[in-house]
């Protein structure tokens, strides 16, 4: 048998960030594509 004895998380003073963060990023429209999805790929031509 195997476990884990942990102490109680606290959401509030144990997830600190240097900088606050909402719960979703930023959509940043028009930007050049950095990754392409495989269905995305341009043709080669």
């Amino acid at each position: 048998m195997v476990g884990e004895v942990s102490d109680v998380n606290d959401d509030k003073t144990d997830n600190c960030f240097y900088e606050q963060l909402g719960r979703f990023p930023e959509i940043i429209e028009d930007e050049e594509v950095l990754y392409y999805l495989c269905t995305e790929y341009p043709d080669a031509g």
